[in-house]
């Protein structure tokens, strides 16, 4: 198996494409009024920035003084996640998670023929039939 070296610069590049995907979530969100709450989102992606960023100074050699405060501040941003998924008001719901994972599957039920249980072995089948 060959060996595979990961460089510090692929991790720009990744951090680079998340900026252009935050830029153009937030234009979205400010401009057009779609997309997710700001809020909300901002807190997702610092909390997976940090991660990165953590990450690429293990690659490139950082003092663990600052990879431990990246990983302190996407802890934070993690819990504030947390916080506002938790508190979300579609989270909120007067049903529970497990209800409404329930719901779709009984709904496919309806649609779906009855299933006749098949017989052990061949013998059974000749003398109920």
């Amino acid at each position: 198996m060959s060996e595979f070296n990961l460089d510090a610069t692929i991790l720009d590049w990744i951090l680079a494409l998340v900026a252009l995907e935050a830029a153009i979530i937030i234009t979205l969100r400010l401009f057009l009024s779609r997309g997710p709450r700001l809020v909300a989102y901002l807190s997702t992606l610092l909390a997976g920035t940090c991660l990165l960023i953590a990450v690429r100074g293990v690659l490139s050699g950082t003092s663990s003084s600052w990879i431990g405060f990246w990983l302190f501040l996407g802890c934070v941003a993690h819990f504030a996640d947390l916080f506002l998924r938790w508190h979300s008001e579609a989270y909120s719901d007067s049903h529970s998670t497990a209800d409404q994972m329930i719901k779709p599957a009984v709904a496919l039920q309806s649609f779906m023929p009855p299933i006749s249980p098949l017989p052990l072995n061949p013998q059974d089948e000749a003398t109920n039939g």
